[in-house]
C-alpha cells in the first residue's frame, strides 16, 4: 500500500509540474525528432458489482472516439490491484488541442450515450483529468501490435 501511495504522489506532483509549467497548449512538440502525443489520465471509482458493466461501456466508448473522434488514438483502462474498484484510463491523443476539440462538440451518436450512461450510472470521477506528454511507449499494442520505432 506504500508502494502505491508513493507511486500515486510522483505522479501527482509530474502533473503539478505540468500544469505550473505553463505549457503553452498544445502539448504536441517534438521529442527525438518526432511529434509528441498526449496522455490524458482519468480516475474512477466504480460502484461495487458494476466493474464488468463499467469495463465494457468504457470498451465501447473508447472504440468509439477512436473511430470517430479526430485525433483520439485508443486508450487503456487499468485496475488498482489494492482497491477493485478503483479505475484508471489513459487515453492518447494526437494533442490537447484534438482533446478540447472533442470535449467542446456535442455527439450524438445513439450508442455513444447509452454506453456514457451506463458508465455514469456505474461510476464516479474520483479526481480531474490530468495531461501528460508522451516521451516514449516501448509497450505492446493491447491488438498485438508492436509500437513503433522506440
Amino acid at each position: 500500500m506504500a508502494d502505491l501511495d508513493a507511486s500515486r504522489g510522483r505522479l501527482h506532483a509530474v502533473a503539478r509540474a505540468i500544469r505550473r509549467s505553463g505549457a503553452s497548449e498544445p502539448l504536441a512538440g517534438q521529442v527525438s525528432g518526432r511529434a509528441t502525443l498526449i496522455r490524458v489520465m482519468y480516475w474512477w471509482q466504480v460502484k461495487p458489482g458494476r466493474e464488468e458493466a463499467f469495463a465494457a461501456a468504457w470498451g465501447e466508448i473508447t472504440r468509439w472516439m477512436r473511430a470517430h473522434a479526430p485525433g483520439a488514438c485508443g486508450s487503456l483502462l487499468v485496475r488498482s490491484a489494492d482497491d477493485p474498484h478503483e479505475f484508471v484510463g489513459v487515453a492518447r491523443w494526437t494533442s490537447r488541442a484534438a482533446w478540447e476539440a472533442y470535449q467542446a462538440s456535442d455527439p450524438h451518436a445513439a450508442e455513444l450515450l447509452a454506453h456514457t450512461q451506463v458508465m455514469r450510472a456505474t461510476s464516479e470521477r474520483s479526481r480531474p483529468p490530468a495531461f501528460f506528454e508522451e516521451v516514449s511507449d516501448l509497450t505492446l499494442r493491447g491488438e498485438g501490435e508492436q509500437a513503433d520505432g522506440d
